[in-house]
């Protein structure tokens, strides 16, 4: 009789409290009722499926409730960026990972960072591209799901530094709120009109929206790092910091729009 208010996972409907496949069943959010339950990896899945349709760029968050997500499938995800955008992560955070990761019996990822670690990687992720630095912002959440918070400020921090370098100087000329951006993780001159095609220009726009998102909730997300840390005074000048960023995607959103315009009128 019970059979009915027994919890399922949204995405598969399957009730397996805890497999090796599935993960546990679990909620992560702020979701109720029949999405109110999920299996971690079917959730680690369709963040990677539906990434770019459905996720916001910055802190990994329900695209429903707008909740950040909590619990295991934080490291799924953190583990899961480390391996498939081969990350160069602090040894601290790196350990702790794997060590977690073990003693919540997700051997496969676990496994996964291990032989990585014996391995001489060949190839890096570019450190201010959107993907890494949404893959680093991942793995800082996985930290402060596990208090490790020396560990996630030092991520937090890489992330900001390679936002700025995406942005580059912006005190020149206000319609072009950006001098030197970052595009396909390669820096460039200034922009001119006859230098971006169609597609370039869509690719630049992604690449600017998404590393202002990342920044702003990487500035929110260190604030609270920085007070749990004892550390008020460096907490209350990251926010001011992170309003100052707000104020730049006003005038970054308002620099768009002339591009857009000027690119029209060629």
């Amino acid at each position: 009789d019970g059979g009915e208010d027994e919890p399922t996972c949204w995405i598969c409907l399957g009730s397996e409290r805890r497999c090796a496949e599935l993960g546990s069943l679990c909620s992560p959010c702020a979701c109720r009722g029949s999405v109110g339950h999920v299996h971690e990896r079917c959730l680690q899945d369709w963040v990677y499926a539906k990434h770019e349709q459905a996720m916001k760029p910055g802190l990994p968050r329900c695209p429903t409730c707008n909740e950040r997500y909590t619990g295991g499938v934080l490291l799924l995800l953190a583990a899961s960026c480390a391996l498939r955008l081969q990350l160069d992560l602090p040894v601290s955070a790196e350990s702790r990972l794997v060590s977690e990761l073990q003693r919540r019996k997700m051997s496969r990822e676990a496994n996964a960072l291990l032989r990585r670690r014996m391995k001489w990687n060949t190839w890096v992720a570019t450190d201010a591209h959107p993907d890494t630095l949404q893959g680093i912002c991942n793995i800082a959440s996985a930290m402060c799901e596990l208090k490790q918070w020396e560990a996630a400020a030092t991520l937090l921090r890489s992330v900001l530094k390679g936002c700025k370098r995406v942005f580059g100087n912006p005190g020149g000329n206000r319609r072009w709120p950006w001098r030197f951006p970052c595009f396909v993780g390669r820096p460039m001159h200034r922009l001119w009109r006859e230098d971006l095609d169609e597609q370039e220009l869509d690719a630049l726009e992604w690449e600017l929206e998404a590393a202002l998102a990342i920044a702003l909730d990487a500035g929110e997300l260190l604030a609270e790092v920085l007070m749990r840390m004892g550390r008020e005074e460096e907490a209350e000048q990251q926010l001011r910091r992170r309003a100052a960023v707000q104020r730049q995607q006003r005038l970054l959103a308002h620099g768009w729009v002339l591009l857009v315009d000027d690119l029209a009128q060629a």
